[in-house]
């Protein structure tokens, strides 16, 4: 790798940048007013359960989200493929389902395979042009040996990931950085650096309060890191280390995030993002987990002291019979 090129392309891109990133910092609102979605990764899992094709699972995954109460989701990138994405925006539409965030992912820590996920990344934007999308958020893959990422590596992706929320942004759409448990080891290495070498203007954050508590933090003292650059939460709560079939009580204190979220006066996305594991007890439908976390979220996230509560969609359950 060419560290002195890299470097002065750096200083070039971020000089350019300065006045960008003033020009699109995210506005926040004075009030608590976060806005809810349902993350279709859940049903990926539920694909692999059922043993069956996402194709085949996609017109009741959509049916699904909305029935359950969502009128906002949070698009995970597979459902974009190729050979399934016409068919996922003709369902969003017949849905009137609003894919609020698309997923995407990728290896930015060496630069030659960086580009290409870019490029990636501008045709997914481009191709949600008109879906009223606002963030494309995005995972950094991590090394093939799982072996943590170098300096000079975390400098690269620092820097690509400016590049890409430069891009995005001339398409209208902001730039989230979503994170798994690796990006938490070691007292949060690889986030830290990332939070404290992009640009604010181009890079914002979501946090995955299950990654983060697994990994021996606290979600709270993060999300305080993060800021105003917290523009997404991810939530589900296991039990004794479990995941559970909706969201309730269990290892994480939801209300003490709450509480914070008041305090900050938070305006970003709260997303239910279900998960089971071979020891998950499942009794209900999935509307009907899906269905049970957001009156969950509403009883825990939904109260706005001095003002109307927030609205987390109708209060319908699925109907049986």
């Amino acid at each position: 790798m060419n560290h002195a090129s890299i470097s002065h392309t750096r200083r070039e891109l971020l000089f350019g940048m300065a006045g960008a990133a003033l020009a699109v910092s995210q506005t926040r609102n004075q009030i608590y007013n976060p806005r809810l979605l349902g993350h279709t990764s859940i049903w990926l899992r539920e694909a692999v359960f059922r043993n069956r094709r996402l194709d085949e699972m996609a017109e009741e995954a959509f049916d699904s989200m909305q029935r359950a109460g969502y009128r906002r989701v949070e698009l995970a990138s597979e459902f974009l493929a190729p050979g399934l994405r016409n068919r996922t925006l003709v369902l969003l539409r017949k849905q009137k389902l609003q894919a609020a965030i698309v997923d995407a992912s990728g290896p930015l820590y060496e630069r030659r395979e960086a580009e290409a996920t870019r490029a990636q990344v501008l045709e997914m934007a481009g191709l949600m042009e008109g879906w009223d999308t606002g963030f494309l958020n995005f995972s950094p893959a991590g090394r093939p040996d799982r072996r943590p990422k170098t300096a000079s590596e975390l400098e690269t992706q620092a820097y690509q990931l400016n590049r890409m929320g430069q891009d995005l942004r001339q398409t209208g759409m902001g730039l989230m950085v979503h994170h798994d448990l690796a990006e938490m080891q070691d007292n949060a290495r690889e986030w830290r650096y990332t939070r404290a070498n992009t640009e604010t203007g181009l890079v914002s954050f979501c946090l995955d309060v299950d990654s983060v508590t697994r990994a021996g933090l606290r979600p709270v003292p993060l999300m305080d890191e993060a800021g105003a650059r917290l523009r997404n939460l991810h939530l589900r709560n296991p039990r004794g280390g479990v995941d559970q079939e909706f969201l309730r009580e269990g290892d994480i204190n939801m209300v003490e995030i709450a509480r914070f979220l008041r305090r900050m006066s938070y305006d970003g996305f709260l997303t239910v993002e279900l998960s089971y594991d071979r020891d998950t007890q499942r009794q209900h439908s999935l509307t009907e987990d899906l269905s049970r976390s957001r009156w969950y979220m509403q009883d825990i996230f939904g109260s706005r002291p001095g003002s109307a509560p927030v609205d987390m969609g109708p209060h319908v359950r699925e109907r049986k019979g």
